[in-house]
Order: structure tokens, then C-alpha cells, then sequence
């Protein structure tokens, strides 16, 4: 979608959580675009981006992201995992299109850079009561 777009100039995207794919942020920064997504509830969900950043537990917070994502598994890739809000294994069978399938042992660690910043934050709405300290959690890149 974003590769298909005609437009040239930048461009903000605001997305839902059914958006939320490193592949989806990486094509949209190769633009030069922002965006803007709601992402799953780290706490409620047992996938999603967020699932293996260590992250505060408070309620609200804003934390810069910087993450290499890789497909190598060596064991010099697997010291740099343990990082965990810096580096990221992206499984042969997802889709990411800025890192090759396969890689032989001997080659150079490639790594695709996301940058993002996650905000955690709650909102209250003064029409409907039940979503007072709903939380919405978003994930921008400027």
C-alpha cells in the first residue's frame, strides 16, 4: 500500500492495531514518512510488538525505541539478543522485505533499523464512564 502510494511529499499515517508489523514501519520510514499506530496492550496480549522490550511498569510512560532487527541466529547474534530493546530475531516465515531470507554463517550481520518511540498513556473520556484509565498505547516514528 505504502510502496503503491502516488504521493511524493511527506505524509502522516495513523493506523490501528491490525497495522502493527515491523514491515509496515519500515516501508513507511523508507518514504520519509511518519506514522502514527495503536498497537496491542503489552500486559493483555501475548503478541505484538511490544511482547520482549523491557519497558517500565508504570501506567503512563514514553520510551525511544532504537531496535536492529535480524534473521542471523549465530552465537554471536544471540549474545546481541538478549539486548532486548535493541535487537530483535525476525523469523524466517515473517514477512520482512529489507532483510534477506537466508544468510550463510560466515556472512556480515545484517540488520534493518526501526526507530520508534512507544507512549503509554491514559485517556478519559467524559461521555463514557467505563473508559475512564482505558489505556491507549501508540507507536510514532518523526
Amino acid at each position: 500500500m505504502v510502496d503503491r502510494s502516488k504521493i511524493n511529499t511527506s505524509a502522516l499515517i495513523i493506523a490501528d492495531r491490525g497495522y502493527e508489523a515491523y514491515n509496515n514501519m519500515a516501508h513507511i520510514q523508507e518514504r520519509g514518512w511518519k506514522y502514527l499506530i495503536r498497537i496491542k496492550d503489552h500486559k493483555t496480549y501475548s503478541s505484538g510488538i511490544l511482547q520482549g522490550l523491557e519497558l517500565p511498569s508504570t501506567e503512563e510512560f514514553d520510551v525511544d525505541i532504537n531496535l536492529k532487527l535480524t534473521r542471523k541466529q549465530t552465537n554471536e547474534v544471540k549474545e546481541l539478543l538478549k539486548d532486548k530493546n535493541h535487537y530483535r530475531l525476525i523469523s524466517h516465515g515473517k514477512a520482512f522485505d529489507y532483510l534477506p531470507e537466508k544468510s550463510k554463517k560466515s556472512d556480515h550481520i545484517k540488520a534493518a533499523v526501526q526507530i520508534f518511540c512507544i507512549a503509554v498513556f491514559v485517556f478519559i473520556s467524559y461521555n463514557n464512564v467505563s473508559n475512564i484509565g482505558k489505556q491507549l498505547q501508540l507507536l510514532t516514528y518523526t
